[in-house]
């Protein structure tokens, strides 16, 4: 059986929480506890809670989100026909993308424990519904909350970093082997001019190519990416293949030193090259006797 589409998926839900809703407001008991609650509120300003317990209760036992609305229109007229909430009710999604900080920190100011670390979004769904309603509206949310770029993020940078390059960047698994040639020949000493005639490739093509190899050797440790991870903010738009066709610098540059600054940063080796480190004497240690 074909998978549901997500617009399906998504009306569905919404007429299965009509639909029950429909039924509760026909239930003496709920109707009953509606107006217990309307009664612990403020008769003139129904937005003042007197039972927060007994709500939080009454929406478990019944496994209703929201009834703030539904509460205050009975404190202000008792006769409010309750079926007029329906399409409220259905509002409530079954899959909701949460971020690291909404979890751990939903103040949005203490400190979230454990620490953000922009890599990971938590989804959370309602079990009650079905599995082949939920699949597709999770891959839709995901997909959307990949491309956001609204102000939710403000608070988030390193998720947002991360996004910005998720949502535009596609594995190009294909092209490991040439990076990892062209890499291999840098260590080994050899100049962008040198690889490019070994590999028949255009300087600009080879540099690229040395530069997104060297940022997936130097860049594989989570534990760094943490730390590292706003210094780097700025380079969430470089581009290597464009950069080497247009920089000036890098154009001229016969060796990774030679390159420019954003493209060593971008490289995560603004340090000393990896042959360098190799033949450095000063890291070698002495024999003990």
């Amino acid at each position: 059986m074909p998978r549901k589409k997500a617009n399906r998926a998504a009306e569905e839900d919404r007429a299965a929480k009509s639909a029950r809703w429909r039924y509760l407001i026909r239930n003496p008991d709920f109707v009953t506890g509606l107006r217990a609650l309307a009664s612990l509120r403020h008769p003139e300003e129904p937005h003042i809670h007197f039972g927060w317990k007994e709500e939080a209760d009454f929406r478990r036992k019944w496994a209703v989100h929201d009834l703030d609305e539904v509460i205050r229109a009975l404190v202000t007229n008792p006769r409010t026909h309750l079926e007029s909430f329906t399409d409220q009710m259905s509002s409530d999604p079954p899959v909701v993308i949460e971020t690291e900080r909404d979890v751990y920190s939903p103040d949005g100011e203490a400190d979230p424990w454990p620490p953000v670390t922009g890599q990971a979004v938590f989804i959370r769904v309602d079990i009650t519904q079905p599995v082949d309603m939920l699949l597709p509206l999770i891959e839709r949310e995901l997909r959307a909350f990949v491309k956001v770029s609204d102000d939710r993020l403000a608070s988030e940078p390193e998720l947002k970093q991360t996004l910005s390059k998720s949502a535009k960047t596609r594995r190009r698994l294909d092209r490991v082997d040439f990076q990892i040639s062209v890499f291999d020949l840098a260590q080994e000493g050899h100049t962008f001019n040198t690889i490019a005639r070994r590999v028949s490739r255009s300087e600009s093509t080879v540099k690229s190519a040395y530069l997104r190899a060297s940022r997936n050797v130097f860049d594989l440790d989570p534990s760094r990416s943490g730390a590292r991870r706003k210094k780097d903010l700025p380079l969430g738009a470089f581009d290597p293949d464009d950069h080497a066709r247009a920089c000036a610098v890098c154009r001229l540059a016969s060796t990774f030193e030679e390159m420019c600054g954003p493209a060593r940063a971008f490289a995560a080796q603004d340090h000393v090259s990896q042959r360098q480190r190799l033949d450095d004497p000063s890291r070698r240690t002495r024999r003990k006797d």
